[in-house]
């Protein structure tokens, strides 16, 4: 069981990791304007429903390959498939938390929460074949 909690663990900061960098990328790439209140929930929906597909689809890669970093990584600890998919599901919950505090696009909502489970579970696939 400890190997299993250290696993999730393991994936989930795995998953931060490429999270922090794709967000990093992006923040570099598609700056926020200056004096934008973060936590003005209808500032932030007025300047996200303004940026190009560019800034949602690296988003959205960001999400997918830390939901495979995040699935390898609890796989290859736990040396089974449960700790990638608790991984998957609670960068799920916490894609679900995103997606109520900031505005996103619909179709961004959607395919974001279709990719966290499938993704650590390929990744954990990956790893325990090999």
């Amino acid at each position: 069981m400890f190997r299993g909690i250290l696993a999730t663990v393991g994936g989930l900061v795995a998953a931060a990791i490429v999270l922090m960098i794709f967000q990093k990328v992006g923040h570099w790439i598609y700056p926020m304007p200056a004096g934008l209140d973060v936590k003005n929930k209808e500032a932030m929906g007025a300047w996200i429903s303004q940026l190009p597909l560019g800034a949602f689809l690296l988003l959205l890669a960001g999400y997918a390959v830390g939901s495979l970093a995040g699935g390898a990584t609890a796989a290859l600890i736990g040396g089974t498939l449960r700790p990638a998919l608790v991984t998957g599901g609670v960068l799920m919950l916490m894609g679900i938390a995103n997606l109520l505090m900031i505005p996103h696009p619909i179709w961004l909502a959607v395919t974001s929460l279709a990719l966290y489970l499938p993704l650590a579970w390929l990744g954990a696939k990956m790893m325990l074949k090999s």
